[in-house]
This record gives C-alpha cells, structure tokens and sequence, in this order.
C-alpha cells in the first residue's frame, strides 16, 4: 500500500519537477524567485488535492467492490499484456 510520504521522499520526483522549473524559470527575470516560490506551492497545492480526491475516490466501498469484483480480470489482462510484451521483445531484431 502506498503511503503519502512516498511521493514527498521519492529523489525521483523531487528530480523531474527540478528539471520542470529548470526550464520553466526564467534566469535573467529578477521575478523568477517569486514565480519559482508561487508555481511550487500550486503545483503543490494541486498534487494533495488530486491525490487526496483519488484516495477518497479509491477507497469509497462502491469502487472497492468494483475493484474487488473485477480483480481477476484485471490481472489476467496484464499478465497477457506483459507476456505479449516480453514475447515482442524476444523476436525483436
């Protein structure tokens, strides 16, 4: 299960949105400290509240039903998915 601070603590993800700013954030604009600061706390801002919609989404027992109900099917479609896959790159030249 996925804990919220994997996110937070994964160098990844700190790693992609430091390239982001690195090309969104103008270097010779005395103002891109201040449009650095404020694109941060939205981007921010926008990941706890689309991760916490999707948490709550998620976890409602209508869709754990869902989940649970059609799990199998899920699986065994990815397990053909990734077989197709690894078999594509086996014949690959």
């Amino acid at each position: 299960m996925n804990h919220p601070l994997f996110n937070v603590l994964n160098p990844k993800t700190m790693l992609f949105f430091l390239s982001i700013f690195s090309q969104l954030v103008p270097v010779d604009d005395s103002s891109s400290h201040q449009f650095a600061f404020f694109y941060g706390v939205y981007m921010s801002a926008m990941h706890m509240i689309w991760f916490c919609l999707v948490a709550w989404l998620v976890t409602s027992k209508k869709v754990l039903g869902v989940f649970h109900r059609a799990g199998h099917r899920v699986n065994q479609v990815c397990g053909v998915g990734l077989i197709a896959f690894g078999a594509s790159l086996v014949l690959a030249k």
